[in-house]
C-alpha cells in the first residue's frame, strides 16, 4: 500500500522481517522484499515460515532476501538481531543455529537452532502495536463472522503435533512434542488482545484437543471473562471430540469451528500415517456422527474440510467421499470444502512424489495452482480432468454451489 512505502522511505529500517506459510503465497513474500529493497536498498530483509524454511536456497536467490530463518525463528532471530546490532553479525552468522543464506552463490545452512522448550521462554507478540481498525471482517480467512465482530485478530497458545502425517508440514516445523503457554501467561495474552480493542479471537492451533484440561480451561474462560466470540480455524481432530470439551466451548463463547474429517476412506489415511486409532470405516462413521452430534446439540456451527486427489484416489472413492459429505450436512454442517492433496514442501510426501509434477506447475512457476482447491497431480487411476469434474460436481450437489475453500457467508 501507499502508506506501508511511505513508512518505509520515512524509516529506512536496519531490518524487515517477512512471514511466508504457505508455497502458494511465496510470490507475495517476494514481492514485498522486492519493493523494501527499491525503497530502503540497505535494508536487511529476513524471511521466515514454513515455505521459506524448507526451500531457502531458492528462496533466497529469488525472493530478494538476505537471511532465512528456518523452522521455529523466535530465539535464532534474537540471536541474528543482537550480533547485527553489535556489528558482528558476518563474523559470528555461522554460528548462530537456524539461519540460511548465501555465500558467494553458495547456500550456507547453520542447523537447527534454539527452541523454547518452556514457551514462557518468549515474550508476548505487542498486540499494542497492531491497529484493530485493519483487521475487520474484510480480512477475514474463516468464512462469515458474528455479527458485531468489528477487530479480528488469530491466537494460537501451543506448538508441535505428535502425528507427522506425511502431507503436512507441522511435525517438521515445529517438533512432535506439543508445547504450550502457561495457563497464567495464556489468560494475559487474552487479557492484552481485549485490551486492544480486538473483539473476536480465532483459534489457530494445531491440536488444541491435546492440551492438558487446565490450559484448556484458561483458555475457555479468559475468553468468555473478556466477553470475546471466538472459532477454530485450524482444523480439529474429530475422533478426540468430546462432551467436555465441546461443552466447554461453547458455554465460553465459541461459536463456530471447522472439523478436519480429511479423507474418510481409512486405508488412504493410514497409507499417510494419519488416522491409526481408528480401525474400521464402522469406526469412522460412528466417530464423525459423534462429533457432529456433540457440536450441533451444542449450539456450534461447523463445516467439514474433505481432502481429495490422493495417489490411489478413484471414481469409487470419490464417491465414498461424496457420501461421507452428504451425510456430514445431513448431521448438521454448514457445508464441505473439498481440499485436494499435494506433496507440500517439508512433508514426506514431497520427497516421494513431488517428481511427478510437471515442472510447469511447480509452486516456484505455478504458485496459483498450489492453492487447495486446485488439484496438481494425476492419481494412479484417472486423470485430473476426471477427478477435478466430479469434485465440481460433488460440491454442487452437497452445497448448491462449486467448490471453494471457505464460504464467504458462512456464520
Amino acid at each position: 500500500s501507499v502508506l506501508w512505502k511511505a513508512r518505509l522511505k520515512d524509516i529506512q529500517p536496519d531490518v524487515v522481517g517477512i512471514g511466508n506459510i504457505f508455497s502458494a503465497e511465496w510470490i507475495n513474500a517476494a514481492y514485498c522484499a522486492r519493493i523494501v529493497k527499491e525503497i530502503s536498498p540497505e535494508t536487511i530483509v529476513v524471511l521466515g515460515g514454513h515455505h521459506p524454511s524448507f526451500e531457502s536456497k531458492f528462496m533466497l536467490r529469488n525472493a530478494h532476501a538476505d537471511y532465512i530463518v528456518q523452522r521455529e525463528a523466535e530465539l535464532p532471530f534474537i540471536e541474528f538481531l543482537s550480533a547485527l546490532m553489535e556489528g558482528r553479525l558476518l563474523q559470528v552468522r555461522n554460528r548462530i543455529g537456524g539461519l540460511a543464506y548465501l555465500s558467494h552463490g553458495s547456500l550456507v545452512e547453520t542447523g537447527r537452532g534454539k527452541i523454547a522448550s518452556d514457551l514462557d521462554e518468549l515474550s508476548d507478540p505487542l498486540i499494542d502495536l497492531i491497529s484493530p481498525a485493519n483487521y475487520g471482517p474484510s480480512t477475514n480467512h474463516s468464512g462469515g463472522v458474528i455479527n458485531g465482530a468489528s477487530a479480528l485478530i488469530d491466537l494460537s497458545v501451543s506448538r508441535g503435533c505428535p502425528n507427522a502425517c506425511n502431507y503436512c508440514t507441522t511435525s517438521s516445523m515445529w517438533g512432535r512434542r506439543i508445547r504450550a503457554f502457561s495457563p497464567n501467561r495464556i489468560r494475559e495474552q487474552v487479557r492484552k488482545i481485549a485490551s486492544a480493542g480486538f473483539n473476536h479471537v480465532c483459534i489457530e492451533d494445531d491440536h488444541i484437543l491435546l492440551l492438558p484440561k487446565e490450559f484448556r480451561n484458561a483458555l475457555f474462560d479468559e475468553l468468555r471473562k473478556q466477553k470475546l466470540p471466538w472459532c477454530i480455524d485450524a482444523g480439529i481432530y474429530y475422533p478426540l471430540l468430546n462432551h467436555d470439551f465441546v461443552e466447554a466451548a461453547a458455554r465460553s463463547g465459541c461459536y463456530k469451528i471447522a472439523v478436519s474429517f480429511e479423507h474418510p476412506v481409512l486405508e488412504t489415511m493410514h497409507s499417510e500415517n494419519k488416522y491409526h486409532d481408528l480401525g474400521s470405516q464402522n469406526e469412522v462413521r460412528k466417530k464423525i456422527g459423534k462429533a457432529c452430534s456433540l457440536l450441533r446439540k451444542n449450539g456450534i456451527s461447523f463445516y467439514a474440510a474433505m481432502m481429495v486427489g490422493f495417489r490411489n484416489e478413484t471414481i469409487e472413492t470419490l464417491e465414498v467421499v461424496r457420501d461421507y459429505a452428504k451425510y456430514i450436512i445431513e448431521q448438521g454442517a454448514q457445508f464441505a470444502t473439498f481440499f485436494y492433496w499435494k506433496p507440500l514442501p517439508g512433508t514426506v510426501d514431497y520427497s516421494l512424489y513431488s517428481h511427478l509434477i510437471p515442472q510447469e506447475d511447480m509452486w516456484h512457476n505455478s504458485p496459483e495452482k498450489w492453492l487447495l482447491v486446485c488439484p496438481i497431480i494425476k492419481p494412479l487411476n484417472i486423470s485430473i480432468k476426471e477427478m477435478k469434474e466430479f469434485v465440481d460436481r460433488m460440491s454442487l450437489e452437497v452445497n448448491g454451489h462449486g467448490n471453494t475453500l471457505i464460504d464467504p457467508q458462512w456464520e
